[in-house]
């Protein structure tokens, strides 16, 4: 059955399950922070309430929510200053990793065009 599904997958299909994997590429390193700090406010409420060894607040759960969303817009600065940097690239590569030339001129088109009709 899956031989069969597998590979009936309309072009449609196809470019969105290389969309999604490209916006989830691009989103994991944020869900992850978010995944692993802001469940620490929680976590140290819910032993301060079992252990009782120091005095925290429920505002300390808001605290490591926005250290997250701290975090994540540091990370962001951080990833578009070292993207401006590398705009010295020759090649833009498309969905599927095939490398495009980053400017191509109407010249250049009808040169190509031409080759391959000859």
């Amino acid at each position: 059955m899956y031989k069969i599904k597998a590979y009936r997958a309309s072009l449609k299909h196809r470019h969105q399950i290389l969309e999604n994997v490209k916006v989830l590429k691009y989103l994991f390193p944020t869900i992850f922070i978010h995944t692993l700090v802001s469940p620490l406010g929680s976590i140290i409420a819910i032993v301060d309430s079992i252990v009782d060894f120091m005095d925290f607040t429920p505002a300390t759960m808001f605290i490591f929510y926005n250290l997250a969303i701290l975090l994540i817009c540091i990370r962001h600065i951080f990833v578009q200053q070292s993207n401006s940097k590398t705009t010295n690239v020759t090649v833009v590569k498309n969905a599927l990793g095939k490398s495009l030339p980053k400017m191509f001129t109407t010249d250049n088109y009808f040169q190509d065009l031409q080759h391959q009709w000859k």
